[in-house]
C-alpha cells in the first residue's frame, strides 16, 4: 500500500508542469505531513509483523520519490511555481517522522540537494524559511546531520547576506542556527562554530556596517554577531589569524572593518536604554 502510495504520488511531481497534474499535486503538497505519517506508521507497523520485509524496495521507493520532488525543483517554469513553493514550506514538516524509518544522513543529503536545485532568485523567501524550519527539526541536533546540512546552510546564508537579500530571515535563520550550537546536548559543535566564523563573521560584520543606525534590524544582527564571537574559542582565534597569514591586506581590511563596527556600537546603543543586559553584552 505504501509503495503504491509513493508511486502515485512520484507520478505527480514527475509531471508537475501539466495543468491537472500540477493542482492535484499543489493539495497534495499542502497534505504531505499526513501522508508521510501515514507512510511511516504504515512501515513501522508492518516491520513489527514481518520483520523488515521488503525493506530495500520501501527505501528505494521513498528515495525515488524524494529523487523526482528534488529534481522538480530546478525548473523555472511558470506552470510549477506555486507547487514549488508548497514543496519549500511543507517537505520539512516531514523530517521528523520520516527519520525514524529512513538514514538520517540520507535524508539530510536529500534536504542538501532540494534546496541547492531551487533556481537562483526564485522563491528566496520561501527557501530561507524552509531552512530555518530545517533548523528546527531533529536533523539539525545530529551532529553527522549538522555535518552535512550545515555547510550548505551557510553557503545560502553569505551568498543573501551580500546581495541584502531579505535580511530578517537571513538574521532569523543564523540566530537559530546559533542557539542550536550553544546547547549543550548537540554534540561537539567546535568544527561548526569554525564553519561559521569562515563564511559569516566577515559578512556579518559588513552587513552591520552597511546597515543605516536606525535599521529595525541591526540589533538582531549585532546579537548575532556577539554570539559568534562567544562561541568562538581559542582555537578558532588562531584559526582566524592562520587563515589571514599571507595576505596582510586582507588582515587591514578585517581590522579596519571591524574597528569601524565597533566605533559605530560605541558611539551609539543598538538597543533600547532600558536593555541593560544586552547594552553590556555589546559593550564587552
Amino acid at each position: 500500500m505504501t509503495r503504491k502510495l509513493t508511486k502515485v504520488l512520484r507520478n505527480y511531481v514527475d509531471n508537475a508542469e501539466k495543468p491537472g497534474v500540477n493542482e492535484q499535486l499543489y493539495r497534495a503538497m499542502k497534505a504531505l505531513e499526513y501522508i508521510f505519517k501515514f507512510i511511516v506508521r504504515s512501515r513501522v507497523l508492518f516491520n513489527q509483523l514481518y520483520e523488515s520485509k521488503g525493506e530495500a524496495d520501501f527505501m528505494d521507493s521513498l528515495l525515488q520519490l524524494f529523487r523526482s520532488i528534488s529534481d522538480m525543483m530546478r525548473g523555472a517554469s511558470e506552470q510549477a511555481v506555486r507547487v514549488k513553493g508548497a514543496a519549500l514550506k511543507y517537505l520539512p514538516t516531514i523530517v521528523n517522522d520520516v527519520k525514524l524509518v529512513f538514514d538520517p544522513k540520507e535524508l539530510s543529503k536529500m534536504f542538501t540537494d532540494f534546496i541547492l536545485n531551487v533556481p537562483t532568485g526564485l522563491l528566496t523567501i520561501q527557501k530561507l524559511y524552509c531552512l530555518i524550519e530545517i533548523i528546527h527539526s531533529d536533523l539539525f541536533t545530529q551532529h553527522d546531520c549538522r555535518e552535512i546540512l550545515l555547510p550548505m546552510v551557510t553557503d545560502q546564508l553569505k551568498y543573501h547576506l551580500e546581495r541584502q537579500e531579505d535580511l530578517e530571515a537571513c538574521c532569523q535563520l543564523l540566530s537559530d542556527i546559533l542557539e542550536v550550537l550553544y546547547r549543550k546536548d548537540v554534540g561537539p559543535t567546535q568544527r561548526h562554530v569554525q564553519i561559521i566564523m569562515e563564511k559569516l563573521l566577515r559578512t556579518v560584520n559588513r552587513t552591520v556596517i552597511s546597515m543605516g543606525r536606525d535599521s529595525e534590524l541591526i540589533g538582531n544582527f549585532v546579537a548575532c554577531m556577539t554570539a559568534i564571537l562567544r562561541q568562538m574559542e581559542d582555537c578558532h582565534y588562531a584559526h582566524l589569524i592562520k587563515t589571514f597569514g599571507k595576505m596582510r591586506t586582507d588582515v587591514v581590511d578585517f581590522l579596519m572593518e571591524t574597528f569601524i563596527m565597533f566605533k559605530n556600537l560605541i558611539g551609539k546603543n543598538v538597543y533600547p536604554s532600558d536593555w541593560v543586559i544586552m547594552n553590556t553584552v555589546q559593550n564587552k
